[in-house]
């Protein structure tokens, strides 16, 4: 049963009622804001608005964006063409901001520009590891220290290389003594059994090859060690060599003790270069293959470039480029030297290469931090694919686009100036060469010619003109 007030008027029935005459006040109040907005160009009063719509041939007059210089699109052509934008006076242009300059004839250089970052030199840089377990006794260099070939970087302490020395010195010993005994069967050969003889040379090359392995040992852990030269000497001759076998002599004297430890090894530096990485502390246990330190040589870095697949097919080994890194002073110049055969599936872009000297920044500097260029600094390349020796050319700044079309504003008089569709070529870091067939004397909005192109886009939407 449905309900009703006091005068047996449904409830639901009122209910409808008041929401319809809500709804059409409502439409009413949209439409009345409509009118008004299209009458004042939507400025509600904010901006001035000149004329009427819909009178055949009216033009408007714009308010520029600098200044608030105005600009009217009075006709130079029957149709009042929106790309016609017309300055109230010359000292108008003058005061927008624009820059008026000429289009260009000269050579003009095709550019591929690609993302990149310097690197260090991956032929030149070295993960330096232990080679047997110990402790480590000694550090000799410190992160960011320059190193030459053969520095000692760290010494360690291991027992194995205690028992490689001592094993090599037994087995000189063994070798001596039975190659002294078959030189003294020999002497007496006449006199003893041939069987004697063969048993004792058998010895001495058995002997011999222990020896040899003993050495082999040493020179695997990278302690320079020849036999011939441990052969003259007396046995202890022999421990004080062996002691200190492969540490520079600077250091021996300072580790010189009638205490001092037979087991240490050096780590050496394999190149010259500087300590970009250390991982190692006093006292610390190590292991084999563990990297303890990181060397690299910094007077060449790379210049690793990732260039869009779109543009791989124009890229050659020994073309130039330009890198300019984020808080380099200068760009610096180089040469492709190295192309990937292969593009990377994630980034979808080829990576390229190009090697740069790296010189200290002062003069017979050897401190890693004195050098110019920085490993991981990033940046923008230009590449240099091709070129022209006559263009014309534009200024970037007097471009624009629209779309798939480009087109340039140029100047018809003091005060005039008509938007013109270019079809374009060869692009340089500063202007884009003009295939379309201007005259050679146009002048052209460059830089601030942004205004001219809003005050376009705002007479397309008004005129309705995609």
């Amino acid at each position: 049963m449905t309900a009703s007030d006091s005068a047996g008027v449904p409830i639901s029935w009122k209910r409808r009622a008041i929401s319809s005459f809500m709804s059409l006040v409502t439409l009413a109040g949209l439409i009345s804001i409509g009118i008004f907005g299209h009458s004042t160009h939507w400025t509600f009063g904010l901006g001035a608005h000149d004329g009427d719509h819909g009178e055949a041939g009216h033009t408007t007059t714009h308010e520029v964006a600098a200044g608030g210089t105005s600009l009217g699109s009075a006709g130079a052509d029957a149709g009042g063409s929106t790309g016609i934008l017309k300055f109230d006076s010359p000292e108008a242009v003058r005061d927008s901001g624009i820059e008026i300059v000429p289009l260009e004839e000269r050579s003009i250089g095709e550019i591929v520009r690609a993302n990149g970052m310097i690197d260090f030199d991956q032929h030149h840089l070295a993960c330096v590891s232990g080679l047997v377990s110990g402790k480590v006794w000694r550090v000799e260099k410190r992160l960011g220290d320059a190193v030459k070939k053969g520095d000692v970087l760290a010494l360690i302490e291991s027992v194995q290389v205690g028992e490689a020395k001592s094993r090599f010195l037994s087995a000189l010993a063994v070798n001596q003594s039975r190659d002294e005994t078959v030189r003294i069967l020999e002497s007496v050969s006449n006199l003893i059994a041939q069987r004697q003889l063969r048993e004792a040379k058998l010895s001495a090359q058995e002997s011999r090859i222990e020896l040899l392995n003993a050495e082999q040992v040493l020179l695997n852990l990278g302690l320079k060690v020849s036999i011939d030269e441990f052969a003259g000497m007396s046995d202890v001759e022999r421990v004080a060599r062996i002691r200190f076998l492969g540490l520079p002599e600077s250091i021996v004297e300072e580790i010189r003790t009638a205490q001092s430890t037979s087991n240490l090894i050096p780590l050496t530096a394999p190149f010259d270069g500087v300590v970009i990485g250390r991982d190692v502390g006093l006292g610390e246990v190590v292991e084999p293959a563990r990297p303890l330190f990181e060397i690299a040589d910094v007077s060449k870095m790379w210049i690793v470039l990732n260039v869009r697949k779109e543009d791989a097919y124009k890229l050659r080994i020994g073309q130039k480029f330009r890198f300019q890194g984020d808080g380099l002073k200068e760009p610096v110049d180089s040469n492709l030297v190295w192309i990937a055969s292969e593009v990377d599936e994630a980034k979808r872009t080829l990576e390229v290469r190009g090697e740069i000297p790296n010189s200290p920044r002062i003069a017979g500097s050897s401190d890693g931090s004195e050098y110019s260029l920085r490993a991981r600094t990033f940046g923008v390349a230009s590449i240099e694919v091709g070129g022209r020796t006559t263009a014309l050319v534009a200024p970037r700044d007097a471009v624009h686009d629209d779309g798939d079309k480009r087109y340039v504003f140029v100047m018809s008089d003091d005060r005039t100036f008509q938007a013109a569709e270019v079809r374009t070529g060869l692009e340089d870091s500063v202007g884009i060469e003009i295939l379309t067939n201007l005259p050679r004397t146009s002048q052209v909005a460059g830089r601030g010619s942004h205004i001219l192109k809003s005050q376009m886009s705002l007479r397309k939407i008004e005129a309705g003109e995609p």
